[in-house]
């Protein structure tokens, strides 16, 4: 789940540093991954916290069905956590 690591120094390109290599993440299936990303472009990462962008990031993926509930609030939980590890 992003939460603009790149927006806030921590990262470049993907895995490009600890904080990036750490972040929490989610695979699917190509055909959800399209469409969560889709759904993504429509947020305005800059004009969030990191904490509303991962809420909105893991709304996005409930809405879409696109794991588990247990995973997704896992990934939410690992990903706020994640955040506050570096700062936010």
């Amino acid at each position: 789940m992003k939460w603009c690591l790149n927006e806030n120094g921590l990262a470049g390109k993907r895995l490009s540093t600890e904080a990036s290599q750490q972040n929490p993440v989610i695979a699917l299936d190509r055909d959800i991954h399209v469409s969560v990303n889709a759904a993504q472009r429509a947020l305005d990462p800059r004009a969030m916290t990191p904490a509303e962008n991962i809420q909105a990031n893991a709304n996005i993926l409930r809405d879409q069905n696109a794991a588990p509930a247990t995973t997704i609030n896992a990934a939410e939980a690992a990903a706020l956590a994640h955040a506050k590890a570096f700062g936010y």
